[in-house]
């Protein structure tokens, strides 16, 4: 993918890819283009370098799929139209199966024509989205499949929604960094800002009058704690829905590791951290009561120093996935 990103990036065709879970996998429009309008492309990929090629489908989708083998030099592109006709025809049920013979055998499209293809898509849904906006179409109604970032980001598991949520909240609220997305999504970085390797964890409120946040990666399909080296900063952020509030808790990996969350030689790691209001110098004290009430949190509480809190700007709308998550005020 990150070839894949290079190449049409020279060719005109912007790639920005999603995290991982979504529905597509990344978004296409053109380099010079400002619009927050993106074409949506399932992708699929294999490290085999000759034919056959198998690449495993969920299902059929409403959107194009675009195929790339070991080689690198380009990918098969398989229109929604395409896929719809022939979902019958997929290998076993689950794959695309591109051999002689195969109704999947298109021909490969190498970089320059794969941009020029998926540009030309671009600008033809474009059309339908005008007319979609002229036309008051919304929702499922929709011709055009032209999606906002967010709205192609959102489309995964709540709990996923939640992080891409405060993801965009931040970087509308937090201005003057250079916010980047990694062109491997899957990995244990999350964003680039200012350079630094982000890794974004949404936290919630405990009984304990604190938050807290789950500081654990899948390895082998177990949860572990972050190793050292694995990122450099951890941004652990909420909405507080009530008092429209974004607090933001940005603690460098080696403050961590001093504190025995992340796993080094000589230490296993830990897999949650508490994130208290109020500092040890008495800061944010006000905040706390109104977050918390009565509940005093009474443990360590040096991460603090590294909350910031934002007001939510007056035209946002707290999104759905986190709504009722403020904690309980205790009288």
């Amino acid at each position: 993918m990150s070839t894949c990103k290079q190449q049409c990036t020279r060719a005109g065709l912007d790639v920005r890819l999603w995290q991982a879970g979504t529905r597509s996998d990344i978004g296409h429009r053109p380099v010079d283009q400002t619009v927050d309008l993106w074409l949506p492309v399932q992708a699929k990929t294999t490290l085999v370098r000759c034919r056959p090629y198998r690449f495993f489908v969920r299902g059929e989708y409403a959107m194009d799929v675009a195929c790339f083998h070991g080689h690198r030099v380009g990918g098969y592109v398989f229109s929604e139209q395409f896929m719809r006709k022939n979902k019958k025809k997929l290998y076993s049920g689950k794959c695309i199966y591109i051999a002689a013979g195969s109704t999947f055998d298109e021909p490969l499209l190498k970089w320059p024509v794969y941009a020029q293809q998926m540009l030309d898509r671009w600008n033809t849904e474009l059309a339908a989205h005008q007319t979609d906006v002229e036309s008051g179409r919304d929702g499922d109604d929709r011709v055009s499949l032209l999606r906002s970032e967010l709205e192609l980001r959102m489309q995964c598991t709540e709990n996923s929604q939640r992080e891409v949520a405060v993801q965009m909240l931040m970087q509308a609220v937090i201005v003057g960094r250079k916010y980047e997305w990694p062109d491997e999504p899957n990995g244990h970085v999350d964003r680039f800002v200012d350079g630094l390797r982000v890794q974004d964890k949404v936290v919630a409120a405990v009984a304990s009058g604190a938050f807290q946040a789950k500081m654990t990666k899948t390895v082998a399909r177990k949860q572990v704690p972050y190793a050292d080296g694995d990122v450099d900063l951890f941004v652990l952020a909420t909405i507080h829905e009530r008092l429209r509030l974004l607090l933001v808790w940005e603690v460098p990996a080696d403050e961590l590791k001093l504190l025995g969350v992340i796993s080094t030689d000589s230490a296993p790691g830990r897999t949650s951290l508490v994130l208290p209001i109020a500092a040890p110098d008495g800061a944010n004290k006000k905040l706390e009561k109104q977050v918390f009430g009565s509940k005093v949190y009474t443990s360590d509480r040096d991460v603090a120093r590294f909350l910031s809190v934002y007001p939510l700007p007056v035209e946002y709308c707290v999104p759905a996935c986190m709504q009722g998550r403020d904690p309980r005020v205790r009288a």
